[in-house]
């Protein structure tokens, strides 16, 4: 997801993934499916099959901790600050300052369409792959309002439309 906000004389674009299912909701899900495989679990234990039980709870645990894995991947962003000389990229982890006037972004589509294009930020000196997260869409309005913002773009393939 893309979101625009201006401040003072420069633009913040904010890309966070798009999200399905808030934490609160993972975490009701997750809670149905211990219930449900334990029910199970417990049933087969009940008339003898008492082996199961580990294994339920294997996979219970293993359930747990991926959803958990992809909720958090959900909660990722990143912002660009752009300003008249600058451009601010910022993550949880990581800031970078791009020099503007040098700053351009490289569109790099696969030849067949089959891989999501990629939208890299570069200057003279650094480099950086924006909005990973994003599908499709978000990327292509992420390359429009960086064009928009009077960043130059260069496509690898610069005949389509």
């Amino acid at each position: 997801m893309l979101e625009t906000i201006s401040l003072h004389g420069k633009r913040r674009l904010r890309l966070t993934p798009n999200r399905s299912a808030s934490w609160q909701d993972t975490k009701w899900l997750m809670l149905i499916f211990a219930v449900v495989v334990f029910t199970i679990a417990i049933g087969w234990a009940v008339v003898g099959v008492w082996v199961i039980l580990p294994f339920a709870g294997i996979e219970v645990v293993l359930l747990i901790f991926i959803m958990y894995q992809v909720s958090r991947s959900t909660y990722r962003w990143e912002t660009l600050d752009i300003e008249p000389h600058t451009i601010h990229f910022c993550t949880r982890h990581r800031t970078l300052s791009f020099t503007r006037p040098s700053a351009h972004i490289i569109f790099t589509e696969s030849e067949n369409d089959w891989h999501l294009p990629i939208v890299t930020l570069v200057d003279g000196e650094q480099r950086i792959v924006l909005g990973e997260f994003l599908n499709l869409e978000d990327r292509a309005l992420l390359k429009e309002t960086l064009d928009n913002e009077g960043i130059m773009v260069c496509r690898n393939h610069w005949w389509k439309t």
